[in-house]
């Protein structure tokens, strides 16, 4: 078994909230592991979305999607590093990092203001760290401080934005509030606040979008005279913007009105001003329901670590990727302890098959292998993995078995034009009860925590028996 200092140790590496940096011993590089240019996650991630943005003359907005867990933010902070170090002559970006959880409730419709406001000031923060000048600077003085006195001013009265109004939240009238990070928060916090908020700004909406964008074309202006030929914004965790039961498809209709056809009330640059546009690319991670949705266009979605080719065969590349992901954070000394050397390679193995290739799921079970005080014998193993597989099943609801049992024979997610069926879809990719893979082409399959599963082994049954049953004779 292992000591204390090392069972410590260990579960602190094992943290599967935590994204990594590429400089994190703890870091595998998936898409390293490509064999005849057929990487085990479809593509290079990184070189590919850095690719777009260098060769472009023109402000870029990209969609990002994936499961939690699966690995965007590592993707993007990789992507960060590849944009603000490149190699030599390649061009140099400045890379800005939006945390939108910390200013967007991701259990509350989401619109074009609080996005827009939130990132100009994260921008205006960071570029001003760059300049070697305190952040501090941006709260009464900067350029998101002008932008709110705009929407203090403006025409359109604050008839509603009386104290009275946001009493509940205990938050000033907004005309009290300098433009600061508090001002941000307390958009985040108060309902009436942001509805105001979002009234002013749609009341001109373009006129609003003027002023973000002249923002950050001055913001570009400073970030050349650093040297950098662009600025690259990527807003991580809106994949979590998901409403409670009452709300959830109130959220995902307001994710998709505001980043469908291209999200075009968001972008940070103003294509009016053609060449002479900003060069100023945004990146927004987004809800992985939103692929249902028909107007979302070019939205791009990180799959799962291949494990086995569609007709069901192991694919030992995808399999060695994940099996890194584990020595990373507890090598195979302490393997040997926890497993015993005889049974390592094989738990390993199993650990990373029940995953189905999701990152989370592969480190969230070697976190419980680690805290084990027993010896892991088959019995214990075999709990641990059933202990986790129960979320997964909690999950299930009736109405879900013949659909998933469908999506595991023919790896489509046999979509409806339903309603209710796109409801029901749209709940079991955010409850990561199936998951997608990509290779020469994208294909689904049910998170294997469900195969032993009574009900969904009943409903995939009875799916082959009238798959394969004779067409009745005329």
């Amino acid at each position: 078994m292992l000591t204390p200092d090392e069972t410590r140790r260990y579960f602190r590496q094992c943290d599967p909230d935590s994204p990594l940096d590429p400089s994190d011993e703890r870091f595998v590089d998936i898409d390293a592991y490509n064999a005849n240019d057929e990487p085990v996650r479809g593509q290079v991630w990184v070189r590919d979305l850095a690719e777009d943005f260098r060769n472009s003359d023109k402000a870029r907005c990209e969609l990002f999607t994936g499961l939690p867990g699966s690995g965007k933010s590592t993707v993007l902070r990789q992507l960060a590093a590849e944009l603000a170090k490149p190699a030599a002559g390649e061009p140099k970006f400045f890379t800005v990092n939006v945390r939108a959880e910390e200013w967007i409730d991701p259990a509350a419709p989401v619109d074009v203001p609080d996005l827009q406001l939130a990132i100009l000031y994260e921008t205006e923060k960071q570029l001003r760290i760059e300049e070697g000048e305190s952040a501090e600077y941006i709260a009464d003085e900067g350029i998101f401080a002008r932008l709110w006195h705009w929407l203090n001013t403006t025409e359109v009265e604050f008839r509603s934005l009386e104290i009275s109004a946001v009493a509940e939240a205990n938050v000033p009238a907004v005309g009290k509030v300098s433009g600061s990070a508090k001002s941000l928060m307390d958009l985040r916090s108060s309902p009436s606040l942001r509805a105001q908020i979002r009234e002013l700004a749609q009341n001109r909406l373009h006129t609003f979008l003027v002023h973000v964008w002249s923002a950050h074309e001055e913001l570009w202006q400073r970030a050349k005279k650093l040297g950098f030929a662009g600025v690259v914004v990527m807003v991580d965790s809106l994949e979590k913007l998901r409403g409670i039961q009452s709300n959830f498809e109130d959220v995902l209709i307001s994710a998709e009105k505001i980043f469908s056809q291209g999200a075009p009330y968001l972008t940070l640059s103003n294509k009016e001003r053609g060449p002479d546009a900003a060069l100023v690319h945004v990146l927004y991670t987004v809800p992985p329901a939103l692929t249902l949705r028909r107007a979302m266009h070019e939205l791009r979605f990180l799959p799962m670590i291949k494990l086995r080719s569609r007709d069901g065969a192991d694919y030992e590349l995808g399999i060695r990727a994940a099996i890194e992901l584990i020595e990373r954070r507890v090598p195979r000394d302490a393997l040997d302890k926890l497993f015993g050397a005889d049974q390592r390679e094989a738990r390993c193995r199993a650990i990373v098959k029940w995953s189905g290739g999701y990152p989370r799921d592969i480190v969230r079970v070697l976190r419980q292998c680690v805290k084990q005080t027993e010896p892991i014998n088959e019995a214990r193993f075999r709990r641990i993995l059933s202990m986790q597989s129960e979320g997964y099943r909690s999950a299930l609801t009736v109405d879900l078995y013949p659909w998933l049992a469908e999506v595991s024979i023919t790896h489509d997610l046999a979509l409806r034009d339903d309603n209710v069926h796109r409801e029901l879809v749209d709940r079991a990719l955010s409850d990561n009860l199936v998951l997608r893979y990509t290779n020469d082409r994208d294909w689904f399959d049910v998170h294997p925590a469900l195969a032993s599963e009574p009900r969904f082994v009943s409903a995939r049954a009875k799916f082959i028996t009238a798959r394969d049953a004779p067409e009745p004779k005329p």
